[in-house]
C-alpha cells in the first residue's frame, strides 16, 4: 500500500473484480509468520527491536471490551500471571509487537468480534511489561503500552479449551502475509480517533465512520458469511505515537470497516483477523491505510 504522498488524487481503490471472490480456507497460511505488507512512511526510522521474545498461553475465556471490572479484572490478572512467569526483564521502553491468538468456545466464536477482545488482554500483558502511565486515567491497568507499535490478533474456535496464545517480540516486516491481494485497499485521510471515553470522543468516532464509509463502501457487497482479515497502518502525529495505544485505535477503525461493508455493526464477528501498526508522520499525511481481505 502506498503512502499518501505516493498516491494519486483518488484515495479510494476498490478491486471490483475480486469483490465476490472468497479464498478457500485451505489456502490460508498459518497465522504466525505472515508478513505485514504495509511499507513505512518515507523518512521514518526503523524500530530497534532489542527485546527478548516470549510466548505464553493463558487458559480461560478472554473477556470483551465492555466487560465490567468484576469480570475483566480476573482475566487481566490471569494474563499478568502468565506473562510474569516468562518475562525476566525490567520494564520495556522500546517498540515491540504483540500477537494474540484467541481460542473461543463454539458458543462465543460466532458472536464475538476479535477487536473487542484486544483491550483486556493487552492490559494484562502491559501490567507486567510496561511502566505505569503518568497520563490518562489512574489505576492498576494504566501502563505505557503505547510502546506496542505492531499488533496482530486472530480468533479461532477452540479445539479443546478456550484461552489466548500471546507472543511478545520485536517489531518486524514478517508478521502477517497473505497469499491473496486485498479486495479493498484505501487510504482514509485525517487523524484517526481512539476508542471513546466520553461524548466528545464518540462524536469523533461517528465522524470517522462517515468518512470511512465514503471511501470504503464496495461496488459489490461482500458475500454472505464472509470472514474478514483487516490490515491497518495508522499514520499519526508524533506526539500521539508516544501517548496513544494501538489497540484503542484498532476498535474504531475496525468498526468503521464493518459499518461501511455491511451497514451496521452486527457483523463485527465476521472480522477474523486484524493486523495493525502505527507510525509517526507529518500532520498533512495523517490517516489510516486500510486493506480488506476475504478469508
Amino acid at each position: 500500500m502506498r503512502a499518501p504522498e505516493e498516491r494519486s488524487a483518488v484515495d479510494r481503490r476498490v478491486v471490483v473484480e475480486r469483490a465476490s471472490r472468497v479464498v478457500p480456507r485451505a489456502q490460508a497460511r498459518p497465522f504466525v509468520g505472515r508478513a505485514f505488507a504495509l511499507p513505512r512512511v518515507p523518512g521514518q526510522a526503523g524500530m530497534k527491536g532489542t527485546m527478548k521474545p516470549i510466548s505464553v498461553w493463558v487458559p480461560g475465556n478472554p473477556v470483551t471490551l465492555t466487560a465490567p471490572a468484576r469480570v475483566a479484572d480476573p482475566w487481566k490478572r490471569a494474563v499478568s500471571a502468565a506473562v510474569r512467569a516468562q518475562w525476566t526483564g525490567g520494564f520495556l521502553d522500546d517498540a515491540c509487537a504483540v500477537l494474540l491468538d484467541f481460542s473461543l468456545t463454539p458458543g462465543r466464536y460466532p458472536t464475538t468480534a476479535v477487536y473487542n477482545l484486544l483491550k483486556a488482554t493487552v492490559d494484562g500483558l502491559s501490567h507486567v511489561i510496561f511502566k505505569p502511565s503518568p497520563s490518562g486515567q489512574p489505576g492498576p491497568w494504566s501502563r505505557e503500552d503505547f510502546w506496542i507499535t505492531q499488533l496482530v490478533a486472530r480468533k479461532r474456535m477452540a479445539d479443546k479449551r478456550p484461552g489466548v496464545a500471546i507472543e511478545l517480540r520485536p517489531p518486524g516486516a514478517d508478521l502477517t502475509q497473505y497469499p491473496e491481494p486485498p479486495v479493498i485497499e484505501a487510504f482514509i485521510r485525517g487523524s484517526p480517533p481512539l476508542w471513546p471515553g466520553d461524548e466528545a470522543g464518540q462524536r469523533k468516532v461517528e465522524a470517522w465512520r462517515t468518512r470511512s464509509k465514503a471511501v470504503l463502501i464496495p461496488a459489490v457487497p461482500p458475500p454472505s458469511q464472509t470472514r474478514l482479515a483487516l490490515a491497518f497502518r495508522f499514520q499519526i502525529e508524533p506526539e500521539r505515537v508516544n501517548s496513544s495505544d494501538l489497540d484503542n485505535f484498532c476498535v474504531p477503525a475496525a468498526q468503521a470497516v464493518v459499518q461501511a461493508l455491511f451497514g451496521d455493526l452486527s457483523r463485527g464477528p465476521s472480522v477474523q483477523e486484524i493486523a495493525a501498526e502505527k507510525v509517526a508522520t507529518s500532520a498533512d499525511n495523517c490517516g489510516v491505510a486500510v486493506q480488506v481481505r476475504y478469508i
